[in-house]
C-alpha cells in the first residue's frame, strides 16, 4: 500500500507539490478496504454537533455526559434520541449555519 501510495503520489502530485515520495495517499487505506467506514465520518461529524449543542444548553456537564454514555450500544438515530431528545439530523447544524451567515450579514 505505502509504495503504491508513493507511485501514485509522485506521478500526479509532486509535480504540482514540488515533493517526491509521499506517504500521504497510503495513509488513509483503511477507506479502501473498509467500504463501509468513509460514511462514518460525515455521521460522525454530525452527530459530534448535536452533542456539542447539547451540553451547551445542559449543564451541568459531567453528570449530563455520564448519563448519555451510559445508553450503551444501540443505533446512531436511537442513542441521539436518548442522548440529546432529538433524531440525528443535519438540522442543528444548518441552523447554526444560517445563523453565522446572518451574523456575518448584518456586520457588513
Amino acid at each position: 500500500m505505502v509504495s503504491i501510495g508513493r507511485e501514485v503520489w509522485n506521478r500526479h502530485y509532486a509535480p504540482i507539490f514540488h515533493s517526491n515520495d509521499a506517504t500521504l495517499l497510503a495513509v488513509y487505506s483503511h477507506m479502501i478496504s473498509n467500504g463501509m467506514y468513509t460514511p462514518d465520518y460525515p455521521l460522525g461529524h454530525l452527530i459530534a454537533f448535536q452533542i456539542e449543542d447539547h451540553f451547551r444548553h445542559n449543564q451541568p456537564m459531567g453528570p449530563e455526559f455520564e448519563r448519555i454514555c451510559r445508553l450503551g450500544s444501540i443505533t446512531p438515530d436511537a442513542w441521539m434520541r436518548q442522548a440529546v431528545g432529538a433524531p440525528l439530523s443535519a438540522e442543528p447544524l444548518l441552523n447554526a449555519a444560517t445563523a453565522a451567515a446572518s451574523a456575518l450579514e448584518s456586520m457588513k
